[in-house]
């Protein structure tokens, strides 16, 4: 078969060793410049994407950090203010801090911690304390990581935008 057949826009399925593929898609794009021509168009901004997120990897360190930190936090209150009415979710610092991470993750934290332990075990009245430290806690957790996820992004996107330019002002520049 002759390649010469082939439409314009048409790919060769035949592949043949040691030849690029710009010689088996006949598109005018592809020859005669000296640029490999992309399948698929978003190969050209992976780098500026990963650029990016490289520059991305200290606010996204910043985000854990903080919600980390008010995870240890709440994490001693809880074992302060819980250890001897539920011994197994806060009896320690450790049994705390793996409640916590499971408040975090929202892993039935409502009806296995949380409800049970908002009870007295005597008369069935609610301590509105235990509803105020989950509470609490969740909002704080939800406030670090939607607000510090905005910067994150912001930070992302001016990065990416820095770096298209730059590389469009330097690829004119060798014009």
């Amino acid at each position: 078969m002759a390649e010469a057949a082939a439409p314009e826009v048409g790919i060769s399925c035949e592949p043949v060793a040691g030849q690029e593929i710009s010689r088996h898609l006949p598109a005018a794009a592809a020859r005669g410049r000296g640029k490999k021509l992309s399948l698929f168009g978003f190969q050209s901004s992976l780098p500026t994407f990963g650029k990016s997120l490289v520059v991305s990897i200290i606010p996204v360190t910043t985000v854990l950090s903080m919600v980390l930190v008010i995870t240890v936090i709440y994490a001693g209150i809880g074992t302060g203010n819980y250890r001897n009415r539920d011994p197994s979710h806060f009896g320690n610092f450790g049994d705390s801090l793996f409640t916590m991470v499971q408040v975090l993750t929202y892993d039935s934290w409502a009806s296995s911690i949380a409800r049970p332990l908002q009870y007295d075990g005597e008369g069935g009245d609610k301590d509105t304390g235990v509803q105020m430290f989950f509470i609490s806690y969740f909002l704080m957790v939800l406030a670090a990581g939607i607000i510090l996820f905005q910067a994150i992004v912001a930070v992302m996107l001016s990065e990416f935008v820095v770096t298209e330019y730059q590389e469009n002002f330097l690829n004119v520049q060798e014009r």
